[in-house]
């Protein structure tokens, strides 16, 4: 070997093509330590996981097959056949920039539920426009009709009972957001929303 040779590191460097003749000079003093140049191997505990499994635990997240961090513990157990803990998969969630949060609490919507919703969104709240010739008389097909009392429900009224009490911002914020939340349900299909 040339360092064994007294060989100088800018020399060693030249003749095995290296750039940086420090690199030779690091190589020179670990082999003075330990006789040896390769690598030591690494301290700690293996990786259990490797980059595949955190792929499908990822996808198994993203499908909507698991939500917790203990049923992918308990799928990866029983698909895989590997035993690791929750905060090992918590790891590998935050290492690809997911986030843990308490779930939203929802009305549960069933199909018939979703159905009216996306209905209502769809009908409601809009400006329905109509062509006529200018001058021309209102015609009822020239019309929405509006009822401003009556026909209304229990919930109706007890809805206009919480407006009187509610405050004047509330209540003017609930309507200027009305088209927002409507165009919100229509994008997600009557499903979940924000609000």
């Amino acid at each position: 070997m040339m360092i064994e040779r007294d060989f100088a590191s800018k020399e060693i460097a030249a003749k095995i093509g290296c750039e940086s003749h420090t690199t030779i000079l690091m190589l020179k003093k670990k082999y003075e330590e330990t006789e040896n140049v390769e690598n030591k191997k690494r301290s700690g505990q293996s990786r259990t996981l490797n980059e595949r499994y955190e792929h499908t635990i990822i996808r198994r997240l993203a499908n909507g097959k698991c939500s917790t961090a203990i049923l992918l513990t308990k799928s990866l157990q029983v698909n895989e056949n590997i035993e690791v803990s929750a905060d090992t998969v918590c790891r590998i969630l935050r290492r690809n920039s997911l986030v843990s949060r308490v779930k939203h609490k929802k009305p549960l919507l069933s199909k018939k539920h979703r159905v009216k919703q996306l209905n209502f969104a769809k009908r409601s709240d809009r400006r329905q426009y109509c062509w006529k010739k200018s001058g021309e008389p209102l015609k009822n097909a020239h019309v929405k009709p509006t009822v401003k009392f009556g026909r209304g429900s229990v919930f109706v009224w007890g809805v206009s009972l919480l407006v009187n009490e509610m405050a004047l911002e509330t209540c003017t914020k609930l309507i200027e957001t009305m088209p927002e939340r409507i165009q919100d349900v229509i994008n997600a299909k009557s499903g979940y929303t924000r609000w």
